[in-house]
């Protein structure tokens, strides 16, 4: 379990950059996080369990998230 936003959104970066990046060179087109929220005793979501405050830092998933449409996008051919 992580213990602050840093800390978990360093960690979801990391996947993206070690995992997820590389793997769309290999062909990989899509990827989901099913967790949106904390339930109960889970606590992996992005939203807390009222979905009060997002633990992520929405500036560094925004900047995956372009990089991941970048790649996807040369992957393809496309701009």
């Amino acid at each position: 379990m992580f213990k602050s936003t840093k800390e978990l959104t360093e960690a979801y970066e990391r996947l993206y950059l070690d995992e997820v990046l590389p793997a769309v060179e290999k062909g990989l087109s899509a990827s989901v996080y099913t967790q949106v929220s904390d339930m109960e005793d889970e606590v992996n979501g992005v939203f807390t369990f009222d979905r009060a405050k997002m633990k992520l830092e929405p500036e560094t998933v925004r900047n995956l998230n372009d990089l991941l449409k970048s790649a996807g996008n040369a992957k393809c051919g496309s701009d």
